[in-house]
Order: C-alpha cells, then sequence, then structure tokens
C-alpha cells in the first residue's frame, strides 16, 4: 500500500503517469499544473473471516462500496485518521474502494449523490465522477511532499520559499489538520515501514537457519543409516 510520501513522489516526479490499476488509465502532468491527479488506487476486499482488520492513518480518506451479504450495498467516504482503529469483519462482505492523494478536497454531499446513482459499481462510471467532485491542489500537493521530506515544519516552509504561517494556514485549510500533523505521519509512516523492513529480514533469516538445520538433520541421518 503506497504511503503519503510514496504517492507524493510518484505523482511529483512524473510527467506522465499510469496510476495503479488498469481502470485508471494516463494522467497527463505538466510542471507548474493547477490540479493532479486525486485518485491513486482502487482496491478490493472479500472478507472470508470475521475477524477485525486494523486500518492505520496514511493521510488518505477513500470512496468505498460495500456490500454486507444479503443486505444492499452502501456508499461512504472515509474521514481523515487521527490513530489506528478497527473494522470489524463479517463472512461475505464485500468493499471496493477508491483511494485519494492526501490533501485531496472532497465535495462529500455531491459525490455520494452521484454514485447513488448508478446501478452497481463500475470503476468505469465512479472515475469520472471523482474527477469532477474532487480536486486536489498542486500547492497543497507540494506542501505535503515538503513536510514529509524534511526533517521540521520550519524547514519544509523554507524549502518551499515561504513563511511558516503561510504554510500553516494553507495545510490548515486544505485539509483540517496542521503541517505538525503531517510531519508526525510521515514519521510515523517511515517508521512502520523500517520496522516491516526489519521484521521481514528477521523472518527470512530464520527461514534460513530452519532450512539449514533441516538439512543437516538430513545429512546427519544418512550418515548413521
Amino acid at each position: 500500500m503506497m504511503t503519503p510520501h510514496d504517492t507524493l513522489l510518484a505523482n511529483s516526479r512524473l510527467v506522465k503517469t499510469r496510476q495503479k490499476g488498469p481502470e485508471l488509465g494516463s494522467w497527463a502532468q505538466s510542471t507548474p499544473m493547477p490540479t493532479l491527479a486525486a485518485t491513486v488506487d482502487i482496491w478490493q476486499h472479500h472478507a472470508s473471516t470475521d475477524r477485525s482488520t486494523c486500518v492505520m492513518p496514511d493521510g488518505c480518506r477513500d470512496l468505498i462500496w460495500h456490500a454486507p451479504p444479503g443486505q444492499r450495498p452502501e456508499w461512504f467516504v472515509t474521514d481523515l485518521a487521527d490513530h489506528r482503529y478497527d473494522v470489524p469483519g463479517t463472512v461475505g462482505e464485500r468493499f471496493w474502494g477508491f483511494r485519494m492523494q492526501p490533501g485531496t478536497r472532497i465535495d462529500r454531499a455531491r459525490l455520494l449523490a452521484a454514485v447513488a446513482e448508478r446501478p452497481g459499481f463500475d470503476a468505469s462510471d465512479i472515475l469520472p465522477i471523482l474527477h469532477d467532485c474532487n480536486h486536489l491542489d498542486a500547492a497543497v500537493h507540494e506542501a505535503l511532499l515538503a513536510l514529509a521530506d524534511c526533517d521540521s515544519v520550519e524547514r519544509a516552509a523554507r524549502a518551499l520559499g515561504v513563511a511558516e504561517r503561510t504554510l500553516q494556514r494553507l495545510v490548515g485549510a486544505a485539509t483540517g489538520r496542521s503541517p505538525a500533523y503531517w510531519k508526525r505521519l510521515a514519521r510515523l509512516r517511515r517508521a512502520a515501514r523500517t520496522l516491516a523492513q526489519m521484521s521481514g529480514a528477521a523472518c527470512s533469516r530464520g527461514r534460513r537457519q530452519v532450512a539449514v538445520g533441516a538439512a543437516g538433520s538430513r545429512e546427519g541421518s544418512a550418515k548413521h543409516a
């Protein structure tokens, strides 16, 4: 899953990019550009157990189609999460989601009214609606990128060539969160990635040790046979 830092880097450095998911098509980007592609991912989930799913804050909001078993599907837009939270699971329920970039302005009422008129889930119908109801400003995009890259809000403002107070007003008005929130979120996401990489490396070492031990055991057994 893309982090805010990964998402922002991908969209700021590519002149023309095909976003994740074949339905998204190509979005041309020029420099400077007043708006950017707001939708960065299409995902789906079909629950096979009733276990809860832990969701970690990543700075993104999603338009989600939820189909509980035996019930009418519904659309909803997630809020910007401040903390991790658990989503209860139900066997057989289905989710389809459209993930928006950090900092995307969403006209929630108009978006939900528009998708509710669609007879079912069809990405080719939903993507134009998202493009019409969402907006990602280039200045906000660059501000969040700077906050993810720099080690302080002050240095992010300096890198952008604006006063720290100007950065606070821009980010606060666009996202409803302070620059300190986005700085803290980027730091936590980096720490989570590092832990995941360390855990993966430890598991790989453990598997190698088990394999070597098993091979040695087989060799010893063969000698005594």
